[in-house]
């Protein structure tokens, strides 16, 4: 390259000759992207003072590692990745943040909104940093849900450290005083009683208000009514959507196929209804200054809307859709595992669907789960995946029936009976086989044990080496 660039390296995602924006990270790394994808995609780069078309590199604040994931929400998936946006489940915090505040910076739609859609997931794990985020981009439901959370951290120096938004850390004293001064009241109420800390107080719930998914009282869309769109869409329940074609082929790659959109005036009928597209297609349009230059929020939706929308996401490859409704799954596997399951196995999000497996055999209704798991294949898989946990949790009531006939004790008979109800309750969970070994040896020591330390009352560790061998060898639910 003629303007020095040679001597740099080339992203080896983002290296297409043809691209008509050079970018340079922190650390010297170039990376070429389509101005027409930027355009749609963000609001930030689309500013003519934060991109450069003449060859010569924009140099970014942002390291490349961060930069690399940043650009993925960029440009539209290709089948090399799936057709999907890159998942951010697996960063770490620091880089999660990273990106969190990259997207904002330069308003990327879609990375905005997947990195919030994993934060409301984790204010307990990381309430300063999110608090700090939220307040700072002016997420109401977020802030209000990590500020609490925030409270009950007794390091203030650390609380100095990470709460840097102006404004934010005075807010956050003066709540903090108010709340230890209500504390102090109960504590003088329960000062011969109890000692504990007046973190035990700060117990509030904070309900956000949930989206508004219903279906417009007109039979065309509020939000979607255009006069100057190309593409008219009609729902199952008869209401009309008017969208634009050239952000239908940069944001999906199922809705820009011939077969599912009509330019000629009359609309293209769709199977979902209004109140799924209305939210759908706020992923599909660049969202304006009107919408905070958002995405909307999938997290407070009912799973009756959640699922039907990531199914219409994956079904019209909705990139932006498919990333914030997968980012939510992950962490509601414990609330809705069949469905979860069933989603995850029909798309292939392997690491969602191993997750959710173990779950799904909590759920002791076999019809429930017949209904629930649709996808051709996976009944099948699933009633093999449930045979093996019930084989391994035989195994250890096979244990403890050997153990009763040289031991008749009764401490022993207690775990037995503590073990078997815990594997009818708590089936597929390894970490908790074993947990439930380690609670009945060290319970039931009010009953006495007639025999000396050769019983295994005290100590199971024949059970929990025969556990720890049938575990070894439990295939996952996606390799079955």
């Amino acid at each position: 390259m003629s303007d020095g660039s040679s001597k740099k390296t080339m992203s080896t995602i983002f290296c297409d000759p043809t691209a008509d924006v050079l970018f340079e990270s922190s650390d010297g790394v170039l990376f070429r992207l389509q101005s027409k994808s930027l355009a749609i995609t963000s609001a930030g780069f689309a500013a003519p003072e934060k991109i450069v078309i003449d060859g010569q590199p924009t140099k970014l604040e942002e390291t490349a590692e961060v930069l690399e994931i940043l650009f993925q929400f960029i440009e539209p998936p290709s089948d090399s990745r799936e057709f999907r946006y890159p998942s951010i489940i697996k960063l770490t915090a620091a880089n999660m943040f990273l990106l969190a505040e990259a997207a904002e910076k330069y308003i990327v739609f879609p990375a905005m909104s997947s990195c919030v859609t994993a934060m409301h997931f984790l204010t307990n794990h990381h309430p300063l940093r999110i608090t700090n985020h939220a307040y700072k981009h002016g997420y109401k439901d977020l802030l209000r849900k990590a500020f609490v959370v925030s409270l009950i951290q007794p390091d203030l120096g650390l609380v100095a450290t990470l709460l840097t938004s102006p404004g934010l850390l005075a807010k956050w004293l003066l709540h903090y005083s108010r709340l230890r001064k209500v504390a102090q009241v109960g504590d003088s109420w329960f000062k011969e009683k109890a000692t504990g800390s007046w973190d035990f107080y700060v117990l509030l719930i904070l309900v956000p208000d949930t989206m508004d998914g219903k279906a417009p009282a007109t039979n065309a869309s509020q939000i979607f009514n255009d006069p100057t769109a190309d593409i008219i869409l009609e729902s199952s329940d008869g209401v009309l959507f008017r969208l634009h074609s050239k952000y239908l082929s940069a944001t999906s790659g199922g809705l820009s196929s011939p077969d599912q959109t009509a330019i000629d005036g009359s609309p293209a009928e769709l199977p979902e209804t209004s109140a799924i597209l209305e939210i759908l297609f706020q992923f599909v349009e660049p969202p304006s200054d009107s919408r905070n230059f958002r995405y909307p929020s999938v997290v407070d939706l009912e799973s009756t809307q959640l699922f039907p929308l990531a199914e219409a996401a994956e079904k019209y490859s909705v990139f932006a859709a498919m990333s914030a409704c997968a980012t939510a799954m992950h962490f509601l596997t414990d609330k809705h595992p069949l469905d979860i399951l069933n989603h995850s196995f029909r798309h292939g999000y392997k690491d969602l669907m191993r997750m959710a497996a173990p779950s799904s055999l909590h759920q002791p209704d076999l019809v429930l789960v017949a209904e629930k798991l649709t996808t051709p294949g996976l009944l099948a898989k699933w009633l093999a995946y449930y045979s093996r946990w019930q084989k391994i949790a035989a195994a250890g009531d096979l244990w403890f029936e050997r153990m009763a006939k040289d031991y008749k004790c009764g401490r022993l008979f207690a775990s037995w009976t503590a073990y078997i109800r815990h594997c009818t309750q708590d089936p597929g969970q390894p970490q908790l086989f074993r947990a439930a070994v380690a609670r009945t040896s060290s319970k039931f020591t009010e009953i006495v044990c007639p025999y000396d330390d050769s019983c295994e009352c005290k100590k199971q560790s024949g059970l929990i080496k025969l556990l720890n061998d049938k575990l070894a060898n439990m295939p996952g639910f996606d390799e079955l």
